[in-house]
C-alpha cells in the first residue's frame, strides 16, 4: 500500500514539473538567466528606503574592502551604495565581473525590523 502511494505522489510531482517551471520562467527578466539568490550584507542605514521589490541593482567589484578584498562585490542602487554580497556569493560573482561577464541583480524582498535585510536574485546578462 505504501509503495502505491509513493509512486502516485512521484508521478503527480513529475506531471506538475512543467507547470512549475513555466511559472518560474516568467519571473526571469528577458535575455537573462538566473544565477543564484543571495542577500546584501553590511547594509547602509538608509538602504531599505532606497529599494523596493523588483528594483534593479548594480554589482561592482571593490578590492579595497577590508574584509575579503579578493571577492568583495559592492551592491548599488543607481550610485547609492547599499552594502555587499556575502562571501559565498562574492566568490561566485567576483571572477565573473573580473572577466567582463555582464551581471544584473534585482531585489526580491525587503525586510525591516530588528534585523533588516534585502534579498536579491543575481542574473547572467546585464540589465
Amino acid at each position: 500500500m505504501f509503495r502505491r502511494a509513493f509512486l502516485a505522489a512521484g508521478a503527480s510531482a513529475l506531471a506538475t514539473a512543467p507547470l512549475l517551471a513555466g511559472g518560474l520562467a516568467g519571473r526571469t527578466p528577458a535575455g537573462q538567466q538566473r544565477l543564484t539568490g543571495s542577500y546584501i550584507t553590511a547594509l547602509e542605514p538608509s538602504a531599505l528606503a532606497a529599494v523596493a521589490p523588483g528594483s534593479a541593482l548594480t554589482l561592482r567589484r571593490d578590492p579595497s574592502r577590508r574584509f575579503e578584498p579578493a571577492t568583495a562585490v559592492a551592491v548599488l542602487a543607481g550610485e547609492r551604495h547599499l552594502g555587499y554580497l556575502p562571501g559565498t556569493a562574492g566568490k561566485l560573482v567576483a571572477p565573473l565581473l573580473d572577466n567582463g561577464v555582464a551581471l544584473a541583480a534585482r531585489v526580491t524582498n525587503v525586510r525591516a525590523g530588528v534585523t533588516p535585510a534585502i534579498d536579491v536574485d543575481l542574473y547572467l546578462g546585464g540589465a
